[in-house]
């Protein structure tokens, strides 16, 4: 009990991403736990990414209308497709990248916690920034630890799909 409540701005309130006319609609998939430094992502309307600061807990802002937070994996479920990721170390590499490095992403992303939603998404690849949105944490927190920019899009905003499908993340987890 004393782990949860390590950081300000936990919550136990569970966050479900929803989509309209969704097929799934009645049906969750649980994010699982991990390893810290690892990525989770999940299909809905607009993609959601967060990241895990240790095996049990993330940081990620859940909507425009909320801040960033840190909650129980269990409280996380999506109506759609999870997909739990690590950063490699080279492209399209199967290795997880050292320890010292994922705690660097977790601690960047865990001393966010209580910033406001970051409603420009087309210039978010700030690091340092007095809000996020939740790849822009996300990417912020690997920037920030390792220089490494999982952004394989060519636009100047990062957003949840272009993190999954960076050359410098593999998925080894897929539920739906």
């Amino acid at each position: 009990m004393a782990e949860a409540k390590e950081y300000a701005g936990e919550s136990e309130t569970p966050v479900t991403a929803t989509a309209a006319g969704n097929p799934f609609a009645g049906t969750t998939v649980k994010v699982p736990n991990a390893v810290m430094g690892d990525i989770f992502w999940w299909d809905s309307k607009y993609n959601h990414v967060g990241l895990y600061v240790t095996e049990k807990f993330v940081v990620h802002i859940p909507n425009k209308d909320s801040r960033v937070v840190r909650v129980r994996v269990k409280t996380l479920s999506s109506q759609k497709a999870v997909k739990v990721m690590f950063v490699n170390t080279k492209d399209r590499g199967k290795d997880r990248i050292a320890q010292k490095k994922r705690k660097s992403a977790s601690d960047f992303a865990a001393k966010q916690i209580g910033k406001t939603y970051n409603t420009n998404l087309v210039g978010n690849k700030v690091v340092k920034s007095k809000t996020y949105n939740c790849s822009q944490l996300v990417w912020a927190a690997w920037m920030n630890a390792a220089e490494i920019d999982l952004d394989n899009g060519l636009t100047m905003g990062v957003y949840p799909n272009d993190i999954v499908e960076d050359l410098r993340t593999h998925v080894y987890k897929k539920l739906t």
